[in-house]
């Protein structure tokens, strides 16, 4: 049987198969587009409208796994009823269960030693700024002009390895800071489906390196991985060339689970030309 030629057709096809859905998403990059500064990558409110019909539907679950910290990721999307990551897995809300990563004493004062050292340092890099959050931190470089980005990022390369027990990664121009040893996306795609029936259909969807143990997971499982963008990490199942083609997605499978309101969509799952959810 075949699971057509993109993943829309492939989750309508294992939903009307009996199998429930789980579409977990990235936020930045994926969701929303990446823009110069964070609190700029608003979640439209047509997508926005997407997401919580999917999620109200029967057999439909959703969640948003990201790199911000809980609360930021959850006032972004502004839904309730959803299932969140935050600080790359370390924070988890399952539909109103709260979960965070327990950070060792060593870890804790490696961190809080790196934070206190950081804020000193980042004053010579005009652009650079520091990101806390519950469970390690960002420091974010998308406004960092050249020459100051390449000697910030000589003095970054240099600077962490006097913290053995934090993990460093270098993604959508930040470097984000956690437990080496700690929760990851994976993690958090792993316990959200715990929740999910055992014969659930997963797709996760990502435009980064961060993203790929949660494509890991959702492979695992008998899912399927979607990359977003350019910078999506290579192997997916299937790929997007941008957010505004997800969206486009979302509306299709809205479409075809019939979850739009009477006349708002044409036929065959096109794009609704007017997002009459509620």
């Amino acid at each position: 049987m075949s699971d057509g030629d993109n993943w829309v057709d492939h989750a309508v096809l294992e939903f009307h198969s009996g199998r429930p859905l789980t579409l977990l998403f990235d936020y930045d990059g994926t969701l929303a587009p990446i823009v110069p500064h964070p609190a700029l990558a608003i979640l439209a409110p047509q997508v926005r409208a997407r997401l919580r019909r999917l999620a109200r539907a029967p057999g439909v679950a959703v969640g948003v796994i990201s790199g911000r910290a809980l609360a930021d990721v959850r006032d972004m999307v502004g839904i309730d009823d959803l299932y969140f990551g935050g600080s790359g897995g370390a924070e988890l809300d399952l539909c109103g269960v709260t979960e965070v990563e327990p950070i060792p004493a060593d870890a804790q004062r490696q961190l809080t030693a790196a934070v206190s050292d950081l804020r000193a340092a980042l004053a010579g890099f005009h652009g650079v700024w520091l990101e806390p959050k519950p469970v390690g931190f960002a420091v974010h470089y998308r406004a960092t002009p050249e020459p100051t980005a390449t000697a910030f990022h000589a003095f970054f390369s240099r600077w962490h390895t006097q913290f053995p027990a934090l993990r460093v990664l270098d993604v959508c121009k930040s470097y984000e800071v956690g437990l080496r040893d700690g929760w990851d996306k994976g993690d958090a795609v792993r316990r959200v489906l715990a929740e999910q029936p055992a014969h659930t259909f997963a797709a996760y969807f990502g435009d980064s390196e961060n993203d790929r143990p949660a494509m890991a997971a959702v492979v695992a499982a008998d899912g399927v991985s979607v990359g977003v963008g350019p910078e999506a990490p290579a192997g997916t199942r299937y790929t997007l060339p941008t957010p505004a083609r997800l969206h486009t997605d979302l509306a299709r499978l809205c479409g075809a689970l019939n979850l739009f309101d009477r006349g708002t969509h044409s036929a065959g799952g096109a794009e609704a030309t007017r997002d009459h959810l509620v």
